[in-house]
């Protein structure tokens, strides 16, 4: 079997969870004796000599996987969004590459991890020439070009407004000039800094006033940002098979159009095997409250620090571990005598860092398509307490080994955490459940059996597999 990858990029330009998934997932392809020639492709760089798309070959960017690059993508705006709705489902330039490469490479399967620099011509072009097609839904870019359904006002999409919102949700994404030299290696080092950002937003106005795209396009529109979101959704919905982490997120897609054939099974991120489950059952004292990941507004930090401000002004008595990174969190309501802020660590830190962990609070205010902290927590056998808009509310027994909240109330979530302090046998009692709970469907191996799976099913369709 002949595989196409189709995924965001490769470090030290593209990191993060869906990255090292990818990364995961071909390393456990090399091992399998049925699979093949392996192949990568990934939106490149936008250039400011030439403006056609093309696809070139990137030798000794992944040992063993025949990687390609698609220089001058459709926009990529990641959590910036984009300003040229349009120019992400029509691009003809790219769709001739994309039948090129196609035609070279030959693949039994296109497994698409991202849209995200690509429009929905890689679908209808690999059906087209008899190949099966396979997404799996990392974030919800094919619904929102800002990845994560907040609006303007940090507030949940949890309406189709027409696509009204998206103007002002998309009104300060990168120009073409600030993409190009965002992702210009010479850059790495300070592309993520305000300061850099803001010097390439205004330069970029100065050399590209014509339009907020850099490129003379007109002013996007509401029904543009609409029929984007109906191209993408109906290109989804025309692969073969699309796996979601969750039924949150698939219920997402539902509501904004998926009417494709799916399967459900959790995402495994880089690393688990390395988490060793905490000794002991009991919670210790006062008991320990962790916050793992990025400090951003849809990740809820903000919503815990007001839950345990009132909690402490009470008289409860706890730790707070922030393992986290991304935006500050204001503090002022907490004792610092029981907060511990750790803004960067390794993964095999964070073994050690949950040892004295008694339970992890993911309080994420946007839809979680599946929640890798949550996982990373339970492997360690710490009770978990979730919005219930992290999908990984699929895979705890309520009031058993977790606790779930209305997401954005902080009133629940202070209900919930008042209800484990003021008992906390609960936790040792969740504890020891999460224990004897069956781990082994997290595992990578269960995982990469549930996706060859899908391959068999799409590859073998109408035949015996």
């Amino acid at each position: 079997m002949r595989i196409l990858h189709v995924t965001l990029g490769l470090p030290p330009l593209r990191s993060g969870g869906l990255t090292s998934y990818v990364l995961k997932l071909i390393a456990l392809q090399k091992q399998d004796p049925n699979i093949g020639q392996i192949a990568l492709l990934y939106p490149g760089r936008e250039s400011l000599l030439f403006s056609h798309s093309h696809i070139r070959s990137r030798p000794r960017k992944l040992e063993g996987v025949a990687c390609y690059e698609l220089t001058n993508p459709a926009p990529i705006g990641l959590l910036g969004g984009i300003k040229e709705p349009l120019r992400d489902i029509d691009h003809p330039e790219a769709a001739r590459a994309y039948a090129g490469l196609l035609r070279e490479l030959e693949p039994d399967v296109v497994h698409i991890h991202s849209f995200i620099g690509f429009g929905p011509y890689l679908v209808t072009l690999a059906q087209q020439m008899g190949i099966r097609v396979i997404y799996t839904a990392h974030d919800y870019y094919p619904i929102c070009p800002t990845v994560n359904l907040m609006n303007a006002q940090s507030l949940r999409c949890d309406e189709d407004h027409g696509c009204d919102d998206c103007l002002a949700c998309n009104r300060h994404a990168p120009s073409v000039f600030e993409r190009a030299l965002r992702d210009n290696p010479a850059f790495y080092p300070v592309r993520r800094s305000k300061r850099f950002k803001s010097l390439a937003a205004a330069l970029a106005r100065r050399l590209f006033s014509a339009s907020p795209s850099g490129g003379g396009r007109a002013e996007a529109t509401p029904e543009d940002y609409a029929l984007r979101r109906e191209r993408l959704m109906a290109a989804i919905s025309a692969c073969d098979v699309t796996t979601f982490a969750s039924h949150a997120v698939l219920e997402v897609y539902r509501r904004y159009g998926f009417e494709g054939q799916y399967a459900l099974f959790p995402l495994i991120p880089e690393g688990v095997e390395k988490l060793t489950p905490r000794k002991g059952a009991l919670p210790g004292y006062p008991v320990c409250i962790a916050f793992i990941g990025r400090a951003t507004i849809e990740k809820g930090p903000e919503l815990l620090i007001r839950a345990l401000s009132r909690l402490e002004k009470k008289g409860y008595n706890f730790r707070l571990k922030l393992l986290g990174t991304g935006a500050k969190v204001e503090l002022r309501d907490i004792s610092p005598s029981r907060v511990t802020l750790l803004p960067s660590f390794t993964r095999g830190e964070l073994n050690t860092l949950l040892d004295d962990v008694d339970l992890v609070v993911v309080p994420s205010v946007w839809f979680e398509t599946f929640g890798f902290v949550a996982l990373e927590g339970y492997l360690k056998n710490i009770p978990l307490v979730l919005s219930d808009s992290v999908g990984f509310a699929d895979y705890i027994e309520p009031e058993v080994t977790g606790w779930l909240f209305s997401s954005g109330d902080a009133h629940a979530l202070r209900e919930v955490l008042a209800k484990l302090l003021d008992e906390p046998e609960k936790l040792a009692l969740a504890s020891y459940a999460i224990a004897q709970s069956d781990k082994e469907r997290f595992t990578a191996k269960a995982h990469y059996k549930r996706m060859r799976q899908c391959y068999r099913s799409v590859t073998h369709a109408g035949q015996d597999a």
